[in-house]
């Protein structure tokens, strides 16, 4: 069987789905076996850790089959907010410099949903997965593959075009251009003056802050909560996170909490300094905390210690002293991405505790009154 082949018989098979016997993946390590160790290694992955990312990767794919089946659209956005938040830093879903099985299998199982969705609002919603889309559909084009091509209008390639017609932006780097030649000579005549140059000093930069405490996540208690009048998975809440009025948020838990009296009064955590967004018309303006199994087969909202009191913020004392970092705005916190490179590394450990694992691999778990907070079952989890 040569690549072509091959690449045609994963098609076939997240289209087709014809061996219910076997997981994905073990149908196509079947298929790839015939091929040369090289090619192998490419697609099933060239080590340990690969092989790992490649087979979690497949099995998460698995998901968006699921979701079209039951048409969860809560459970839909929450997948594509993991995978964007993957992709954010990452080409590939599994690997760092080339596609494997899991960018196919991950393709085929998503292309009715970008279809579904528009180029627009991926690009607009989740433009990571955007751009690892339209990155994956032309590599498989390009094998010889018959697919329906998605244009996308990337806002990189709208810069770049901006940037040509000798637009603003253009103007903004030569003046700054400009000044930097203006420092280097003010620099040059002190020095030709006998002075040394004026130190320049550094403005209070956020690289040393953690960037868990760039978050603001508070205790909060649902005193209202009700399912979303058009969507059917969302619940739409309103939760006293200490302010003058309850917050409104909306989560995607209906699948996972059907009776919302089991939410009711529940103490909980909330990321209050998200973006506020519209969903279905209804304006959430933070996102309860939950924890997951990798499948999503279980949702669960993290619980607070019974000590904590609404309003109450989470602190990481493993990380220190960090009284003297504030959390950012919710403006500055959707700009610069801040939950979509945080959410990756927010997991639960063997005993069920909500954790951030740090830039060093240390786990740094979510305090509140000095104590840990927890999910009621999942452990070994994500958080989001």
């Amino acid at each position: 069987m040569d690549l072509l082949a091959f690449v045609r018989q994963v098609v076939k098979h997240a289209e087709v789905a014809s061996d219910a016997s076997s997981t994905p993946l073990e149908s196509i390590s079947k298929a790839i076996s015939t091929l040369d160790k090289e090619i192998c290694e490419h697609w099933l992955g060239k080590d340990a850790t690969e092989k790992a990312k490649v087979s979690e990767w497949v099995s998460f794919s698995a998901g968006f089959e699921s979701v079209k089946e039951t048409k969860g659209e809560g459970k839909l956005m929450h997948l594509l907010t993991q995978l964007d938040a993957t992709l954010l830093t990452s080409s590939f879903a599994a690997s760092v410099s080339h596609d494997t099985v899991a960018d196919i299998v991950l393709f085929y199982y998503l292309k009715d949903t970008v279809q579904n969705l528009k180029a627009a609002r991926m690009i607009k919603d989740f433009p990571s997965v955007a751009r690892w889309y339209n990155l994956i559909q032309h590599q498989i084009i390009a094998k010889g593959v018959d697919i329906e091509l998605i244009n996308f209008v990337l806002p990189e390639a709208v810069d770049m075009l901006r940037a040509s017609k000798g637009g603003n932006e253009g103007k903004g780097k030569q003046k700054g251009k400009d000044k930097g030649k203006e420092k280097g000579k003010a620099k040059d005549k002190e020095a030709k003056k006998g002075k040394a140059p004026k130190k320049e000093t550094p403005s209070a930069s956020s690289s040393e802050q953690p960037e868990i405490t760039l978050l603001d996540f508070r205790v909060g208690k649902i005193v209202s909560i009700e399912k979303h009048p058009e969507k059917d998975k969302l619940y739409c809440e309103k939760i006293d996170v200490g302010e003058d009025e309850p917050r409104t948020i909306a989560s995607g838990l209906v699948d996972y909490y059907p009776e919302a009296s089991a939410l009711l009064n529940r103490k909980v955590l909330v990321v209050c300094n998200l973006k506020p967004r519209k969903m279905g018309g209804f304006v959430s303006k933070g996102m309860l905390l939950c924890a997951s199994t990798d499948d999503k087969s279980a949702v669960e909202v993290v619980d607070p210690p019974e000590a904590a009191q609404v309003g109450d913020r989470v602190v990481f004392p493993s990380l220190g002293d960090t009284s003297k970092f504030e959390p950012w705005a919710p403006n500055k916190v959707g700009k610069k991405k801040v939950f979509e490179k945080v959410a990756p590394n927010l997991k639960t450990n063997s005993n069920k505790e909500p954790i951030w694992v740090g830039p060093d691999g240390k786990d740094h778990p979510f305090v509140v009154a000095n104590e840990k907070c927890s999910a009621p079952t999942i452990a070994g989890g994500n958080v989001s």
